[in-house]
């Protein structure tokens, strides 16, 4: 039945409930997917679902890279190495507080590889110093004679020194520290120690606790998304029927027609973090980063910082990204359904012009414990938002449950005796 044909007075049982599946769209003949049915792609794997096609990539033009070298800046004034300083935007010297302005080129522009390429001069020759801890997985790179006996992340002892691994990507732009070491001191005993419940203390215990600047590593992605999808569209009708009791009363009717449609979704810089130290139940609260702050990468915006290795490598960071834009493309699609309301609805996703960046991100981490448990705070380095868990005062909360109980119990017997 058509849109603009007269909706009926008396509705049937197909009416009530929608179809058990939507249409498939037809492909015109083409090879689809055989693991998940989506239409054709044009890589050597499908841009659904993963799976692999023999068919080999499609040749493009991909843009030269840069490498990188780390290295150590001596002060002018008094020898001693110096450090990247938030506040000033410069080096600047622990002792002397001699200071020595970065070069930031105003108009850099990251360059985007294609997702099936990795240019040999964007990958490592050297083997670094790192240390992996065995608890949480992260990855740490240390500069010179730099010693680990804690996880910046988890505050774990089991950290191991070895070799870094040769061939690993290079990140070619940085966001630097915006928020130095004392700001952010300041917000996690502030953030620590606020609220009602918390034990008194809680401030005492953790207010000499290291909190740690690290630079985190994110794959970030680009890519256009063709998506296809079909649902079973209901508009909604109301009809007359009988109460059972000799009266009648309105009931609302849902008629099915089956739909189907297109759209074209373009994304940019969707952040895959490449890390396992950071807690991902606590990350997303203290995104999102402003991603126009990226600078070339230089060395002098990791003096003094710690830098994670990554440990989710570009394939499996693509692999988050591409559900992330999956899922913001059915809610897409789900929205473009015609009627009151939509079932069945099913979408396919092709991926295209798919580019990737490795970036370094700013972040302050600290572990504490208290009471025998451990909690972690999070401080993002560039814009301070914070997030963590906190301790919770026990006996404060109990006493709270009472002293409401108590309220509640004097309100019913106060209005009760009145009655």
């Amino acid at each position: 039945m058509s849109e603009g044909a007269p909706r009926p007075e008396v509705g049937t049982a197909a009416d009530a409930a929608p179809p058990a599946s939507a249409p498939v769209p037809p492909t015109d003949g083409e090879a689809t997917c055989p693991a998940c049915g989506a239409p054709p792609s044009p890589g050597s794997w499908c841009m659904a679902c993963g799976a692999s096609f023999e068919a080999p990539p499609k040749d493009g033009t991909l843009p030269p890279g840069g490498a990188v070298t780390a290295r150590k800046f001596a002060c002018g004034g008094c020898g001693a190495l110096m450090l990247w300083d938030a506040a000033s935007k410069g080096l600047k010297c622990p002792f002397c507080a001699s200071t020595a302005a970065v070069e930031r080129a105003a108009d850099f522009a990251p360059v985007e590889y294609a997702l099936e390429h990795v240019p040999a001069d964007r990958t490592r020759t050297d083997a670094p110093k790192v240390f992996h801890c065995d608890d949480c997985g992260a990855e740490v790179r240390f500069e010179g004679a730099t010693v680990a006996d804690r996880c910046p992340f988890c505050g774990a002892e089991h950290v191991v020194e070895r070799r870094g691994d040769a061939g690993r990507v290079l990140p070619e732009s940085v966001v630097p520290f915006a928020v130095d070491a004392a700001k952010a001191r300041e917000v996690f005993r502030a953030w620590v120690g606020k609220g009602l419940f918390r034990p008194r203390r809680v401030l005492s215990r953790v207010a000499d606790e290291a909190l740690k600047g690290v630079y985190v590593p994110y794959w970030t992605y680009d890519a256009t998304a063709w998506s296809r999808w079909t649902a079973m569209a209901g508009w909604h009708y109301s009809v007359t029927v009988s109460d059972g009791r000799g009266g009648t009363r309105r009931e609302q009717r849902t008629r099915w027609e089956p739909a189907s449609g297109e759209r074209t979704g373009t994304y940019d810089d969707v952040l895959v973090c490449a890390s396992k130290g950071v807690d991902p139940k606590l990350l997303p609260k203290v995104e999102p980063f402003r991603l126009e702050g990226l600078a070339s990468y230089r060395a002098e915006y990791l003096a003094g910082w710690l830098a994670e290795e990554y440990v989710v490598d570009l394939p499996a960071g693509w692999a988050v990204a591409r559900e992330r834009i999956n899922a913001m493309e059915r809610t897409a699609c789900a929205h473009a359904v015609p009627g009151d309301t939509h079932s069945s609805l099913r979408v396919w996703t092709q991926h295209h012009d798919v580019t990737w960046k490795h970036v370094l991100l700013p972040m302050f981490v600290a572990t504490y414990r208290y009471a025998e448990k451990t909690y972690k705070f999070l401080v993002n380095g560039q814009t301070g938002k914070v997030c963590g868990t906190r301790p919770v005062s026990g006996w404060r909360v109990a006493a709270a449950i009472v002293l409401g109980a108590a309220l509640v119990g004097a309100a019913v017997w106060f209005f009760g005796f009145r009655k």
